[in-house]
């Protein structure tokens, strides 16, 4: 099932995976472009995130929603129960 990339105003959401220095693997990474970036793929917004806006750059980040990860019985339920 292909899932449509999300999309902030002018940004489209886009991922890559990239290899950590410490030789732990790799590590997936999420980042918006106006323009198609060098390497990357267009991306839904991942389960468990919201988008907000850098007060110094106007540019649109995701980060984890404390709500959402709460109510999918993630970390927060089991740090409580």
């Amino acid at each position: 099932m292909h899932m449509r990339p999300y999309h902030y105003g002018e940004y489209t959401l886009y991922n890559r995976d990239v290899v950590l220095k410490n030789d732990n693997g790799t590590q997936r990474i999420y980042f918006f472009a106006k323009n198609t970036p060098k390497s990357g793929s267009p991306s839904p917004l991942p389960t468990g995130y919201r988008v907000e806006v850098s007060n110094r750059t106007g540019m649109p980040y995701i980060k984890k929603d404390p709500e959402s990860v709460g109510a999918q019985g993630g970390w927060l339920r089991r740090l409580f129960n």
